[in-house]
């Protein structure tokens, strides 16, 4: 529980993340998690990101999702990590 969490996906040429008034930001809530502090809350219900602004998503835990099929999740995200 002392331990705060970060959710980024990849997806349709985007980078983004769900904060806590997000229904993935609520799951983590709901178990007693915290989110880092980047994701506290947003108006929008998302908060998009660039490869400059990754560095706000610094977890000690960050899931990562990659949409495929005709996506470009994995895509995205292999390059990023190249």
């Amino acid at each position: 529980k002392d331990k705060k969490i970060a959710f980024v996906m990849f997806c349709c040429n985007s980078i983004f993340s769900e904060p806590v008034n997000s229904f993935i930001g609520s799951i983590f809530s709901d178990a007693g998690l915290q989110l880092v502090e980047a994701l506290k809350y947003n108006s929008t219900g998302s908060v998009s990101l660039s490869e400059e602004t990754l560095d706000l998503i610094d977890g000690d835990v960050i899931f990562i999702m990659a949409y495929s099929k005709n996506d470009t999740g994995e895509r995205d995200l292999s390059i990023l990590q190249q």
